[in-house]
């Protein structure tokens, strides 16, 4: 997700192409088909964009509509955008890989 940088060149290109989010169907049908999306360009995406990401305790809720949030890069690659609640006791000051 860093930066790409080529021989030669000091400037890196940002690898993000476009960030695209999905909206559920969980209320009224409940048949989970995505109704309405946006494509937002990765210099527009705000922070108040964050407010639509789930928690995974979210996404396991029923009844209520979802929304999903996937970033797509420059080399096609996709990804989803997920927040995972940390532990209260969870040592933040190093990267320990899960």
């Amino acid at each position: 997700m860093k930066y790409t940088f080529t021989d030669g060149n000091l400037v890196g290109e940002y690898p993000v192409e476009r960030i695209q989010h999905c909206w559920y169907d969980g209320t009224v049908r409940r048949d989970g088909c995505c109704f309405d999306e946006r494509f937002i360009d990765p210099k527009d995406f705000d922070y108040l964009d964050l407010s639509y990401i789930e928690t995974e305790e979210e996404r396991r809720e029923q009844g209520i509509d979802h929304s999903r949030m996937f970033v797509t890069m420059k080399n096609g690659e996709r990804y989803e955008l997920i927040l995972r609640k940390v532990g209260s006791g969870e040592d933040l000051s190093r990267f320990v890989p899960d």
